[in-house]
């Protein structure tokens, strides 16, 4: 696990070290040859890293009656829905290109790894969920993982809310720090991304639970309504819209997601209960008119501002999750099982 959570630190470091020194004699095509050789060099150390200590993984497979079959059954409908995460992944792009110029990606490129930053931490908890959840289902652990389910949820949800708030109120403080002035026309699409990454948290979660339970038909079939989604609306939001067009079509897009697929999970997975969620929604809105209401008080910099209303803000939302009770006792035992089901498997 450590070894898989170094990958993407390492991918990013040699892609910033490589660009820090490329770009100043090479231009773009620095960058491009960075993401070449992070990519060239993460290849060849992780095959190496898995002959010599996974020398199961690199040996020849044993061929069994149907082993062929449970691959492709798993295997093509994720390889379909990785089609469909294309669409979402790039249409937007494209379509901004062709429809509004280059200056108008130039302002969506500016918000969107921003809001990307919000799915760090679910990123490195689905890294990590994937095979637990496997493993607890081969086990015949259902209930263990309809109560992780719920459980990871609220938690994924606690965190990234609050910073998802951030971005909602002083989305030009982010934009002026990373790429100054002249991307603060990319306000809204940030501000939109923002409430995005609160969904695609929640749908990642499902995703990776639903997955690791051996139903990777269910994610595609959610993937492809959210594609086609994304395309027409990109189509019709886009030329009149722009950018924010573009950010409002993603939203929509990952608000299907999150309504469709625990709808078609529901019977294998089951579904978590509604009230705690609601909790911490409470929490997010209280915090999002909190800011606004001393954004209208105070008449500091945007600096001064972050700086002034964010801390005591963000105290008040923790507060409010252990005052409401989002966690519950039952839910630290659920945590220790779950860390006892990685200590067995290390």
């Amino acid at each position: 696990m450590l070894a898989y959570s170094l990958l993407d630190f390492l991918w990013i470091l040699v892609i910033l070290l490589g660009s820090w020194c490329l770009v100043p004699s090479w231009g773009v095509n620095g960058v491009a040859f960075s993401y070449l050789l992070s990519a060239g060099l993460l290849t060849v150390g992780g095959a190496w890293y898995l002959g010599r200590k996974y020398r199961e993984v690199v040996s020849p497979l044993e061929r069994k009656r149907g082993t062929l079959r449970k691959l492709l059954s798993f295997a093509l409908p994720s390889f379909v829905g990785g089609l469909g995460s294309l669409v979402l992944a790039y249409t937007d792009t494209l379509m901004l290109t062709f429809s509004r110029g280059t200056s108008e990606v130039g302002l969506y490129q500016a918000a969107q790894p921003l809001a990307g930053l919000l799915g760090y931490f679910v990123g490195a908890l689905t890294a990590a969920l994937f095979p637990l959840v496997s493993e607890m289902w081969t086990k015949g652990e259902r209930k263990l993982v309809r109560e992780t389910t719920g459980f990871l949820f609220k938690s994924s949800l606690a965190v990234v809310l609050p910073f998802s708030l951030l971005f909602l109120s002083f989305p030009e403080v982010a934009l002026r720090l990373v790429f100054g002035e002249e991307y603060l026309g990319s306000c809204t699409a940030l501000r939109i991304l923002s409430c995005h990454a609160v969904l695609w948290t929640l749908l990642s979660v499902m995703g990776t639970v639903v997955a690791g339970v051996g139903e990777p038909l269910l994610i595609t079939k959610t993937v492809a309504w959210m594609a086609a989604l994304n395309f027409f609306g990109n189509f019709f939001l886009i030329p009149p819209f722009g950018a924010s067009g573009a950010a409002l079509t993603t939203f929509l897009s990952s608000f299907l997601g999150v309504l469709l697929l625990p709808r078609y999970a529901k019977k294998k997975v089951g579904k978590a209960p509604l009230l705690p969620f609601l909790k911490v929604v409470a929490g997010g809105i209280l915090v999002f008119f909190s800011v606004s209401f001393l954004k209208s008080f105070f008449s500091f910099s945007p600096w001064l501002e972050v700086l002034v209303i964010f801390p005591p803000i963000l105290l008040l939302y923790f507060f409010w999750l252990l005052e409401m009770g989002v966690f519950t006792e039952g839910e630290k035992k659920i945590l220790f099982r779950l860390l006892s089901f990685r200590g067995e498997r290390s």
